[in-house]
């Protein structure tokens, strides 16, 4: 595979937990996903194993794609000529560090029981709610601006050409 589809389908997993890019990955829709999902669980395997480290205290310190050797091969092509068909391969490494748990670490729930909904009478809300002091008081109001032009339509992943 190209490194430039892995290194797109890669993106955004550096500085996170182990279980929390398993997740994304097996929920990706690139191909390159599989493959660096297999990747992450060998390396979490011999990090655990040779290390004697501890699963769940571990992230993706760092994770980058390399070009490996292209395999060129020749498709014949109008007039008796050539074109070259380039087999592209990649190095992918996954550097994983430990980070113990803290104030600093999100804790991982997969199904969070839902928080219990504060049953408030109206007339009880009224009464707690106080005006601030001053003589020019108004509520604060958002304005949101619409988007213009088209949003993110049309925006180009990879540009060959300079613009």
């Amino acid at each position: 595979m190209s490194p430039r589809k892995v290194r797109a389908a890669s993106g955004g997993l550096r500085n996170k937990w182990v279980f929390e890019a398993e997740e994304i990955l097996t929920h990706r829709t690139r191909r390159a996903s599989a493959p660096l999902l297999k990747l992450l669980g060998s390396a979490t395997a011999n990090a655990v194993k040779n290390k004697k480290l501890n699963k769940e205290d571990l992230f993706i310190s760092d994770i980058f794609v390399d070009g490996g050797p292209i395999f060129s091969k020749y498709m014949p092509r109008a007039r008796g000529s050539a074109a070259e068909i380039q087999k592209k391969t990649s190095h992918v490494t996954i550097i994983l560090g430990e980070r113990k748990a803290g104030p600093g670490r999100k804790s991982f729930v997969p199904f969070s029981p839902k928080e219990e909904v504060k049953q408030v009478d109206a007339a009880e809300e009224k009464s707690s709610h106080k005006k601030p002091e001053g003589k020019n008081y108004a509520p604060k109001v958002e304005k949101v601006q619409p988007k213009k032009g088209f949003g993110n339509f049309g925006k180009r992943i990879f540009s060959r050409k300079a613009i």
